[in-house]
C-alpha cells in the first residue's frame, strides 16, 4: 500500500508551540485584536474613551466592537481597520508573505485554502494586496530578483529549534545574498556564514530530563 506523502508544498511560517500545544483549535473563528491600535478614537466624536462591548461574527473573523464613553455619544463601533475588510488580518498577511517567497498567485490562493478553512481569495486579490502592502514589505521589489538565486521552497530555511521551549528559527536566504552583492556589504559576509550553520551547527535538540525536548516533539512541530 502506498504511503500518503505528508509533506508540505509550502514553508511553514507560524509559530510552532500553537500547533504542538493544541492552543487553536481547527475550527476557532480567529479574533482580531484591534486593540493594539493607541490611535483608535471613536468615529462619530473621535473621542478617545472608550470600552469593549462584545464581538461581532463576520463570514470569516470574529471582530471586537467597542462603545463610546463620550457621555452624549455612547454610539458602538468597530476599529477603523477592520471596517469594510473582506477577509481577516491574518489571512492577508499568510497571502503577501508567501507571494513574496515566490509562489505564484495561483498556488497562494491554494496555500491559503489549506490554512485558512472555507478561505480562497483570487488570484486577482492576492495581487491587489500585494500592491496594497508593498510599501511594508521591502522584499517585494527584490522578489523578481530573489526568484532568480532561490525558488519558493528554498528561500527560507526554516529549523524547529528547542531551548526549553519550541520555535521555529527562519532565515531568508535571498535577502543576504541580494544585500552582498552591494560591494559596501561585503564585510557582512561572516554574518552569512553565521546564519547558514545556525540550522546546523547550534546544540538545541536537548534531552526533556535537561529541560528539552524529545525526538517525537520536535517531529510533531515540524509536521
Amino acid at each position: 500500500m502506498n504511503q500518503q506523502n505528508t509533506k508540505k508544498e509550502y514553508p511553514i511560517l507560524g509559530r510552532p508551540s500553537a500547533e504542538v500545544a493544541g492552543a487553536f483549535s481547527a475550527d476557532k473563528v480567529p479574533v482580531v485584536r484591534v486593540e493594539q491600535n493607541i490611535k483608535m478614537s471613536c468615529p462619530f466624536c473621535q473621542s478617545a474613551e472608550f470600552v469593549r462591548r462584545g464581538t461581532r461574527k463576520k463570514k470569516h473573523e470574529v471582530v471586537q466592537l467597542y462603545k463610546c464613553g463620550n457621555k452624549d455619544c455612547q454610539k458602538t463601533f468597530t476599529d477603523s481597520s477592520v471596517k469594510g475588510r473582506r477577509y481577516p488580518l491574518k489571512v492577508i498577511i499568510d497571502a503577501v508573505s508567501y507571494y513574496n517567497l515566490g509562489f505564484t498567485r495561483e498556488k497562494v490562493c491554494g496555500i491559503i485554502a489549506q490554512l485558512h478553512k472555507k478561505v480562497r481569495p483570487e488570484p486577482e486579490t492576492i495581487s491587489r494586496w500585494a500592491e496594497e502592502y508593498a510599501h511594508l514589505c521591502a522584499y517585494h521589489k527584490m522578489r523578481s530578483y530573489g526568484l532568480q538565486i532561490y525558488g519558493p521552497m528554498e528561500v527560507l530555511e526554516v529549523v524547529t529549534m528547542a531551548h526549553h521551549q519550541l520555535y521555529r528559527y527562519r532565515y531568508h536566504k535571498a535577502k543576504i545574498l541580494l544585500m552582498l552583492q552591494d560591494y559596501k556589504n561585503r564585510n557582512f559576509y561572516p554574518l552569512k556564514e553565521y546564519l547558514d550553520a545556525i540550522a546546523t551547527e547550534t546544540p538545541h535538540q536537548l534531552d526533556r530530563r535537561h529541560g528539552g525536548y524529545g525526538q517525537n516533539e520536535l517531529r510533531q512541530s515540524a509536521s
